[in-house]
């Protein structure tokens, strides 16, 4: 992490300290570093049992594992990344808040805050649990969970005045540089990666969907965060990636687990042939699309045109050496991360002026053909999700 020419300066580094604290006692380590993630993971789907213990009694284990062989947890419960560890904050601040004690709205409020550092968008927690406790007429709980949020946040409230003039600025400041790279994906695709993390599950999220709604009001909490989260995602985010349903998850899951006694009792009825055929057929087709959609991906992924680009530009640092500059358009400047080299987003269409900033040792990669005198070809790759990309060099 800290020899790597590749940072996110908007970001608040907790996972960064929380790894180097580690790093403290066994010294530098990237393996350490995934089994930190791993053991947080792991950690996590303890939580979210203890969880299942007060809200869907004798399904509790069936909701941890169905979160802890969910596809996206095995994808990203070992490695060095913030998702998991965002989770597992925003598990523990759930946990105190089932408590319904004073003191432990405070510790749910700190929960909140650190699951916050870890991820932005998951101030949408707090900010559902708060609406729902003033809407319960729980005042002093209320303020309680929003002292600890406030408290956990002072050491980011710090760095952004010191930085950027204040928590607004670096909002608009980090919207803006987003949005610069990163092209608007459909708002339908988040939803079609809810549906393919529940899978198989998802007849019996429709049908826990009826509990939720019926209890509304000691569940408005759960409503209120899939809402927010599943809004900002879908209008607010340019990019709809798989992992960002992994804060909803765990929610989506225990609503599942509400519908599963719901069938049963359907399923016992000896009239119900035709409602539980229907249910039968959408269960297996819920299975098919998760399948044959993920295998594709897979395919697809396995060669996708920014794989093939990470690896031209390791071919190209072999030759121009390990002062190549990469400026990246259309996708996270997280490209320099892999190779180790220094990455940027694009930021004018004067090609010179990268020059001027960073040398001749240039690589552009466009999501889009350019045809300019001043830029030479080094390659034009494509995959089998119809994504493309460019790299170019700059011609003195």
């Amino acid at each position: 992490i800290g020899t790597s020419q590749y940072r996110e300066p908007l970001r608040f580094p907790l996972l960064e300290y929380v790894i180097a604290g580690v790093w403290t006692f066994t010294g530098e380590s990237i393996f350490t570093a995934r089994m930190l993630v791993l053991f947080l993971s792991t950690l996590s789907i303890l939580i979210l049992y203890q969880i299942g213990k007060k809200l869907c009694k004798g399904w509790e284990l069936a909701l941890a594992l169905s979160f802890g062989f969910s596809e996206l947890v095995l994808i990203w419960g070992f490695r060095v990344y913030a998702d998991l560890v965002s989770i597992f904050f925003l598990l523990a601040a759930w946990f105190f808040y089932l408590q319904k004690k004073r003191k432990f709205y405070l510790v749910s409020g700190v929960a909140c805050g650190a699951a916050f550092l870890a991820r932005y968008p998951l101030i949408l927690f707090p900010l559902a649990l708060g609406l729902t406790l003033l809407f319960q007429k729980e005042i002093k709980a209320a303020i309680l969970l929003s002292t600890g949020f406030l408290v956990a946040l002072l050491p980011w409230i710090l760095q952004t005045f010191i930085l950027y003039g204040g928590p607004w600025n670096l909002v608009f400041e980090k919207y803006g540089m987003i949005s610069g790279y990163t092209q608007q994906q459909p708002a339908m695709l988040y939803l079609q990666w809810v549906a393919l993390a529940l899978a198989v599950l998802l007849p019996l999220f429709l049908l826990g969907l009826v509990k939720l709604f019926k209890e509304w009001k000691t569940q408005l909490y759960i409503i209120l965060f899939i809402f927010f989260t599943t809004m900002f995602h879908m209008f607010f985010s340019n990019l709809k990636l798989p992992r960002y349903v992994l804060p909803i998850l765990p929610f989506l899951l225990l609503i599942s687990c509400w519908g599963s006694p719901l069938f049963q009792k359907i399923a016992s009825k000896k009239f119900n042939l035709i409602p539980g055929f229907l249910f039968l057929l959408l269960m297996i087709f819920s299975l098919q699309y998760a399948t044959e959609y993920s295998q594709n991906r897979g395919e697809c992924f396995s060669n996708s045109s920014f794989q093939q680009a990470v690896d031209i530009i390791n071919e190209q640092k072999e030759v121009k050496g390990h002062s190549l500059y990469v400026i990246s358009e259309g996708h996270w400047p997280h490209i320099g991360y892999l190779n180790n080299v220094k990455s940027y987003s694009a930021w004018s269409t004067d090609y010179s002026e990268y020059t001027l900033a960073y040398g001749s040792n240039i690589l552009f990669v466009f999501k889009d053909a350019k045809e300019d005198p001043r830029l030479g070809t080094v390659a034009e790759l494509y995959d089998s999700c119809e994504h493309s990309l460019y790299i170019y060099e700059y011609l003195n």
